[in-house]
């Protein structure tokens, strides 16, 4: 090893493989600086989308929001407990307002957004392949069921009539069989 590993060219390759290296290096690093910009570009359009939010909910919410504070980044932010508070709040105050609205107009209440029972609710339409899978389900939980209960009668019989019963030398060989009773 001369310890060129990792510095560039080693000066034994042709002259035209290293300048076509040299090429290729330049391209990697520019398309690194691109992607660098593009990354910051990103991160600040985001930024700014996520201190616009901040401000249209506060001012949503009635509270005052410093810009300079915004600017260097000091706005405290709100649980998600405080969010879901102030949409309510905010649900209720838009719910009460199209109320007051519909009174001035005379017009009777419309509940929006009643809620069905859940068992009502239409299920997801059926295909092909869920059908499948489902009667496959339904099969295996069968069999299984089927095999419990035959191993239930088994063990039964076995302690009404315990010949029948394996002679105790043969646990073990035959694992594939399981008896539950035991």
């Amino acid at each position: 090893m001369d310890g060129l590993a990792g510095f560039g060219s080693p000066p034994w390759l042709p002259l035209s493989v290293r300048r076509a290296q040299a090429a290729e290096e330049r391209a990697e690093a520019q398309e690194a600086r691109e992607s660098a910009r593009a990354l910051a570009e990103r991160v600040g359009a985001r930024r700014a989308a996520d201190l616009a939010m901040i401000a249209s909910e506060a001012d949503g919410r009635g509270e005052y929001v410093d810009p300079v504070a915004m600017a260097v980044g000091s706005v405290a932010g709100h649980s998600l407990a405080d969010a879901l508070e102030s949409a309510q709040a905010r649900w209720e105050r838009d719910d009460a307002r199209a109320e007051i609205e519909a009174r001035k107009r005379g017009e009777p209440l419309a509940f929006v957004g009643a809620l069905e029972d859940p068992a009502t609710r239409s299920g997801p339409a059926m295909t092909a392949t869920r059908r499948a899978i489902e009667k496959a389900s339904e099969r295996f939980t069968a069999a299984v069921a089927a095999r419990r209960e035959a191993e239930r009668r088994r063990g039964e019989l076995e302690r009404v009539m315990p010949q029948l019963a394996p002679p105790h030398w043969s646990a073990g060989r035959n694992r594939h069989t399981s008896r539950s009773y035991r």
